[in-house]
């Protein structure tokens, strides 16, 4: 749902731009199996997770007499697997998360008012592109305690990787 809120709420009286941005998770549907295996005669969790998800990320700015709004509706698949060895006061193991593909046609426009002496001038220009985002991740170390331990679980990334992007674009006005 749409912060009106937010939007209407944001007055600036410094002069800067004022903003707004969100992300909007439409819908999520994970699917996730989790099972207990001996190794080497110790427990060891395994789960494994698939979630695909539909959303919406928005932002607009306005700054004197120009306005510039961008929308970007997206579907991904991310996928999550952790291999932990229960140890009575806390779960150590190793886990990683990947979004497996990513794929946000977007749209940016830009309004602007060029008054002058003699008259106004009026500019506007839009861009689309589309993007398309694939294994991109991360494989980190963890420790979960639970509830009643007084700490915060950790978590150390061993690797993170930025996959691979392409973009397209749709159109482009001048």
């Amino acid at each position: 749902m749409l912060d009106f809120e937010k939007i209407l709420v944001n007055k600036n009286t410094d002069g800067s731009p004022i903003t707004v941005d969100d992300n909007l998770e439409l819908a999520s549907f994970p699917l996730e199996t989790s099972t207990l295996i001996p190794v080497l005669g110790l427990p060891v969790q395994i789960t494994v997770a698939l979630v695909p998800e539909v959303g919406l990320y928005y932002s607009a700015s306005v700054e004197n007499a120009s306005v510039v709004a961008k929308v970007e509706p997206y579907v991904r698949a991310k996928g999550k697997a952790r291999a932990g060895l229960e140890l009575g006061v806390a779960e150590l193991g190793i886990g990683g998360t990947m979004t497996l593909v990513e794929y946000s046609p977007s749209l940016l426009g830009r309004v602007e008012l060029e008054p002058t002496a003699d008259k106004v001038d009026f500019a506007m220009n839009g861009y689309a592109w589309s993007r398309v985002k694939l294994l991109e991740g991360r494989i980190y170390g963890y420790i979960d305690f639970p509830w009643w331990v007084p700490f915060a679980d950790i978590e150390i990334d061993i690797i993170e990787e930025d996959g691979i992007t392409f973009d397209s674009p749709i159109f482009v006005s001048y």
